[in-house]
């Protein structure tokens, strides 16, 4: 409720469950991964690794649930939240078997893209982050 009482009235409100849920070296990937193969998400219509699944739709799963938390409390709001659910480039398996559970994505209206860059090789220095002194 804080954000429903002082927000400006002009602003939009974008919601989204996590950031690079899909990335199984983040400890968001981890739960979700977890958690999808915990509730049984993955199965023969996957187009990606069954873990990696299980991770994907865990994501869209979550994210419907949250999303309609926030329909909940914003009812008299409703038209100033926007739903995002994350992508991203590396794979269009990943983005079908993400979109493929069409009963979680009754509230998303967006679909945030994230360009994931792989080397052949590996990831060379210029990857590498640096901080704002070294840059």
């Amino acid at each position: 409720l804080f954000w429903l009482n002082r927000l400006r009235p002009d602003v939009q409100v974008y919601v989204e469950y996590s950031n690079e849920v899909w990335n199984p070296a983040l400890p968001q990937g981890r739960h979700a991964t977890e958690m999808g193969m915990k509730l049984g998400l993955a199965d023969d219509t996957c187009k990606t690794a069954f873990e990696h699944c299980a991770r994907l739709r865990y994501a869209s799963y979550r994210s419907d649930q949250i999303f309609k938390l926030w329909v909940d409390v914003w009812t008299r709001l409703r038209n100033r939240l926007k739903f995002v659910l994350s992508t991203q480039t590396e794979s269009i398996n990943a983005t079908h078997d993400l979109l493929s559970v069409g009963k979680y994505l009754t509230e998303i209206e967006l679909l945030g893209i994230s360009g994931a860059m792989r080397t052949i090789s590996g990831v060379d220095e210029s990857y590498i982050s640096k901080t704002p002194s070294e840059v």
